[in-house]
């Protein structure tokens, strides 16, 4: 059971007056999918965790929270491009416009020539790589919201049976985590996460590679859970399945 209240949050984009949901409590029964959407009725929360304006649609986390290039922001929320190529559920679409919002801003510029410079790794010694992601953890604009964002709009996808939208979704989100691999700590549980994620988005050529790394990887082979979910991945790659599966499933 979830209980809910509200409160009364100003909108720090427009100014506006807004009503926004909070969690008090609930109860969650069993454990997450492969790719940790969490069980319900945690997973019954999930409108919770985006806020938007009703007055000028901006979508974030925490609508009152300072907006860093507050007036390009505001131009992007104002522009077509921000409201373009959405899907039919309007929370996935909460997800999706947080996560633009990510790559707007003059500091967000350092975000771009950093994905520029990704899309030539295999032209770059690692060490420039290297550099260039520790430099990228003190850049303002965020990719674990990046990433999160857009694998939560594929779950929201995956409640409306919208496919395409959520393969789409997680190969935004796989792609983020590929570039970004410290907005996941540890490393074998970044390699189980990655693995699901592309595997549920069909690109199982890709899950094949993070498996040959995670098999490789000594704190996933000396871990009995991590190992377990690598060989259970690796069955599933090998037979082309996409179902969402949880982690009591690999017992």
């Amino acid at each position: 059971m979830v209980t809910w209240s509200s409160e009364q949050k100003k909108c720090a984009l427009c100014g506006h007056d807004n009503q926004v949901s909070v969690i008090c409590s609930y109860t969650t029964f069993g454990g997450p999918d492969l790719d940790l959407r969490p069980p319900p009725m945690k997973r019954d929360t999930m409108q919770s965790w985006v806020e938007d304006c009703s007055n000028c649609k901006y979508c974030s986390n925490d609508l009152s929270a300072p907006v860093e290039d507050i007036e390009l922001v505001r131009d992007f929320v104002n522009s077509n491009e921000y409201i373009h190529n959405l899907t039919d559920n309007e929370l996935a679409n909460k997800f999706i416009q947080q996560s633009r919002i990510q790559l707007i801003g003059k500091k967000s510029c350092v975000l771009q020539i950093y994905l520029m410079v990704w899309s030539l790794k295999d032209k770059l010694p690692s060490a420039i790589l290297s550099t260039i992601s520790e430099f990228m953890k003190f850049v303002p604009k965020d990719p674990t919201t990046l990433f999160y964002s857009n694998l939560q709009a594929a779950w929201c996808c995956d409640d409306s049976r919208l496919l395409q939208e959520s393969i789409n979704l997680r190969l935004n989100a796989a792609d983020a985590l590929e570039k970004f691999p410290y907005i996941i700590q540890s490393e074998p549980t970044r390699f189980c996460l990655h693995v699901d994620i592309l595997r549920r988005a069909n690109a199982m050529d890709r899950a094949q590679k993070i498996i040959e790394l995670a098999q490789k990887c000594e704190e996933v082979n000396k871990h009995e859970t991590f190992s377990k979910v690598i060989k259970f991945q690796s069955k599933l790659v090998s037979e082309g399945d996409v179902n969402c599966y949880t982690v009591s499933d690999i017992e």
